[in-house]
Formats: C-alpha cells, structure tokens, sequence
C-alpha cells in the first residue's frame, strides 16, 4: 500500500473514476481529509440541537506544519489570510464551490498542478474541453496498482481492525482519508481503534475543539452534499439558451436540405447542448465569485 500513501483521496478518485468524477465528491473527499489529518478541525457546537452546517470551523493543530497541495487550498487559502477565523461550515463549502470554479478547472488547474496528476492524464484542447479523462500509460499502471490497494484493504482491513487495531491505526495513519474511498466499509468499525486515534484530554490545547467522529461519516456526507448543492444553486442561476445565436448559425444550414447540412445541424446541436447543459458540477464557464463575504 505504497502508492495510495502519497496520495491524497481527491487524486486516487480521479485516478480511479476518471471523466466520471463530481465536483462535489472532489471537495468532499478534500475536505474530510483535511479534517482526518487535523489540518482542520470543526468547533464543538454549544448547542446540541445545532447542525453540522451551523458549526465553525477552524484551524486544526497540524496547520502550521502542513504543507497543502494546490487543489486543498480550496479549502485552506481562508485561514491562511486569518488563523484565528472560526467560519461556518456551509460558508466554507461555498468558499471552496467559488476557489473550484467548476470540475474542469479543479481538475486542470489545481489538481493537475500535482506530480502524480500531471503525468497520469493525456492533455490536448479537445480532451479538456469535453472533460475527457483519458490516462497515460504511465496513469493507467497507476490506476492499476491503486485499484489493488484499494481491494486489498476492502478485503483485510475490515478484519485487522478486529485482531490488530495498533497495525490497523498505522495503516490508517499512512492512507489517511483514502479510507474513505473504500467501498461499502462500516465506518462502525473504526470506533475499534478511535481511543488511539484520539489525543489524551490534556493534550488538547482548546478543551472547546473536537476531532472528527467517523461513525457521523454518512452524516457528514449528507450534509456537505446537501450544503454543495445549495451553494451551487446560489452562485449559477439559471442560465437560458440564447436562441436567437443558435438559430441564426443553424439557419443557413437547414435551407440547404443536404446530408452535409443535416450532420453539421447535428453536430452543432450537440456541442450547443453540451456548452449550456452542465451535469450539476458547473463543469462549465467561469461562473465567477459570487462572494459569501468569507475571502476578504
């Protein structure tokens, strides 16, 4: 389980999903991972009826020495303006929806930015334009070998958590929030190995600080998916067709009654559609900063 190790969980989804990664599930998996390594942590809330969307986050005790990768600064670049900002949850979402701008850029701009990215997907205009995923052979051995460490911890994982939990938080220590990426495994488990994963109360400098519970995983993604998507409703309204556009590049074409005609029509229509209907990512345009109030 070499490779995954240096890998953070937002990269291993691309490597293994490809063109058919969401945004959303990339800031996620961004997301909780940075709260899994303590680069951030989510304030204990005051209230016990307050949702998690309510909560404040903040810096965590790994901050300082962390050094992020370009695509976590989604969710970093904030704190490095002001450490002692204690922002919402769902405003920091929204902050890092407005830093990705779409899927296309997160991936292109900030996650290509990293090494085992950037040598893994094929570049050209097209492939970028339709956001195909298409890897080098260098990107499919990758693919390989982390498909096989992600099996093989599917398999044993479940099983060492029960007769070795010390192995079993080393293991976690070293891949981090790729646990997550595991599929169909009980996150119940995991409270096996908590109280190692946990730091002695006197160790905890602020007593009002609380780490990640992993048994609130569903719940945690729920809501951050329930928060990305009212983000995304509020920074990209409605866009309408402009019809007059389309049908004046169209027009000639229609008159002329020809195969050549009806393929053009064809192919026009679906690059059209493929521009204005997105798939939910907002996988297309630069949307621009709404603004929340939250970048300063």
């Amino acid at each position: 389980m070499q490779t995954i190790t240096q890998l953070t969980p937002a990269e291993t989804y691309l490597l293994t999903q490809g063109s058919s990664v969401l945004l959303k599930d990339l800031l996620k998996y961004t997301f909780i991972d940075l709260l899994f390594k303590r680069v951030l942590n989510i304030m204990k809330p005051t209230n016990r009826y307050k949702t998690l969307s309510a909560n404040n986050i903040c810096i965590g005790s790994q901050f300082t020495t962390y050094s992020p990768r370009k695509h976590e600064l989604a969710f970093l670049e904030i704190f490095n303006k002001s450490r002692d900002l204690n922002i919402m949850f769902y405003q920091l979402v929204k902050i890092a929806y407005q830093y990705a701008n779409s899927k296309h850029k997160f991936v292109f701009k900030h996650l290509f930015n990293t090494p085992y990215i950037s040598k893994s997907l094929e570049i050209s205009p097209l492939k970028n334009l339709f956001f195909n995923i298409q890897l080098t052979e260098e990107g499919v051995l990758l693919k390989h070998t982390i498909t096989s460490e992600l099996n093989e911890l599917e398999k044993n994982f479940p099983k060492l958590i029960r007769n070795n939990p010390q192995e079993s938080k080393a293991i976690l220590d070293k891949i981090k929030g790729n646990i997550f990426l595991l599929k169909n495994f009980d996150f119940e488990l995991l409270k096996e190995i908590e109280p190692a994963l946990k730091k002695p109360i006197e160790d905890i400098e602020d007593k009002d600080f609380d780490c990640f519970y992993f048994d609130s995983y569903n719940t945690f993604s729920t809501i951050f998916d329930n928060d990305f998507e009212r983000a995304e409703a509020e920074e990209n309204p409605v866009k309408k067709k402009p019809q007059s556009y389309r049908s004046t590049h169209r027009s000639s074409y229609h008159q002329r009654g020809s195969f050549w005609g009806s393929l053009w029509s064809s192919v026009w229509e679906g690059l059209w559609d493929s521009i204005w209907n997105s798939d939910g990512d907002g996988d297309w345009g630069d949307g621009g900063c709404g603004g929340c109030g939250g970048c300063g």
